[in-house]
């Protein structure tokens, strides 16, 4: 995995986790801590629900793969109605897989007041809450932004209108020499000018042309066409020496990004 990657995996499992141990802790202490006779201990509870929300990590690990880019790319082309679709199609099979390793391996069956080894209307909530679940991770990893993505790449082109007060710049992309994170804006270095533009740079990442534009750091991204060299420094930390004399950092993720095109077009 890549280390935007790693991360996306590292923060959607932390999550999960976090949930999985909180409703391990209230079914332990309302159920099992107050009960005159407690039927499980808290890892057990534990264990149970962990293996229950095992395929969310499942489904964390898959778009967190080298190519779960391209499957996040697919899902973006989905439009809502089909991500409704998606979320109540996700929510039904978790509650199926539920319900089999419920009835089967729940530390509750046979207790007073449960069905399938689950108590009353925890189907329910569960059900609800994998929407919930579904929604936050498509938000997350930026599946339901494809509709605003579209129609910002079908916009950038080769030119770039970049809007201040009631003047529109026209800014052609290929006289871009680097990209810099400000905020809530980016700032478009050209040769002789700044411009500033109210999109993130994970926008422009996605939607810039990938041959010429490269992230080289969570604050940069290059045009490799102005790139004058490549400088280590004394840590052993990488520089990308731009054309306009301006040094940026570069992390290892994109260092090895830049490497990947710059062995493309050699």
């Amino acid at each position: 995995m890549e280390s935007s990657d790693h991360r996306n995996f590292f923060y959607g499992t932390f999550a999960l986790l976090a949930v999985v141990t909180l409703l391990a802790g209230a079914i332990f202490y309302r159920v099992v801590y107050f009960s005159d006779n407690p039927v499980a201990g808290f890892w057990e509870i534990f264990l149970w629900q962990f293996v229950s929300w095992f395929p969310w990590v499942l489904i964390f690990a898959v778009f967190s793969l080298p190519k779960g880019k391209i499957v996040r790319q697919g899902i973006q082309r989905w439009n809502i109605p089909s991500h409704i679709v998606a979320a109540f199609t996700v929510a039904a099979l978790n509650v199926l897989w539920f319900k089999w390793f419920s009835e089967n391996f729940s530390p509750f069956l046979g207790v007073e007041n449960t069905r399938y080894g689950v108590f009353q209307w925890f189907f329910i909530f569960w059900f609800f809450f994998n929407l919930f679940l579904y929604w936050g991770s498509a938000f997350y990893f930026g599946l339901v932004r494809g509709i605003n993505e579209r129609t910002f790449s079908s916009k950038i082109g080769k030119h770039l209108v970049v809007k201040t007060g009631k003047v529109s710049e026209v800014i052609k992309l290929s006289e871009v020499f680097w990209i810099e994170a400000q905020d809530y804006y980016s700032v478009l270095h050209l040769k002789d000018s700044r411009s500033w533009i109210k999109k993130t740079m994970r926008d422009l990442e996605n939607n810039l042309d990938s041959e010429s534009f490269v992230r080289v750091h969570r604050s940069t991204i290059i045009n490799i066409n102005f790139l004058k060299q490549i400088e280590k420094g004394p840590t052993g930390k990488n520089f990308a020496i731009m054309k306009d004399g301006a040094k940026r950092s570069m992390s290892r993720q994109g260092w090895r990004s830049l490497k990947k095109i710059l062995k493309t077009i050699q």
